[in-house]
């Protein structure tokens, strides 16, 4: 991953990093899109742990990152929202010896940040 910040070119450097990096990478952006629609639509957390029949503590775990986050919680949780999850994949540069990605540059409406995508579900909603 062709970074300016050196604890991720350091992290990204083994295999086992760069795996590690990546799923996380996943969950974060995953939970962030989830926690801007609770914000945005004006949902509770505890609204949502009874939406999904889960306990309010379990629903914070997941959404603060203290519990595993699956994509079949993911889609639960997106689902009780009113919304689908489609994960898309973003195929990377190959550079130094599969361990160093570089992304290509997407098209200007796509990024690999769900940043992008939040702003496409508000200009979809709005």
């Amino acid at each position: 991953m062709s970074s300016d910040h050196p604890f991720t070119e350091r992290i990204t450097r083994t295999k086992a990093g760069l795996f590690a990096w990546h799923q996380e990478r996943v969950i974060f952006e995953a939970t962030e899109l989830i926690c801007h629609i609770l914000e945005r639509d004006g949902v509770s957390r505890g609204e949502l742990s009874r939406m999904v029949e889960k306990s309010p503590g379990r629903v914070s775990q997941l959404l603060d990152g203290t519990a595993n986050m699956t994509l079949r919680t993911a889609s639960d949780l997106f689902t009780a929202l009113g919304y689908e999850l489609h994960p898309q994949a973003i195929r990377p540069v190959m550079a130094r010896e599969h361990l160093t990605y570089a992304y290509q540059t997407p098209p200007a409406w796509r990024s690999p940040w769900s940043r992008v995508s939040i702003n496409q579900i508000d200009s979809v909603s709005s």
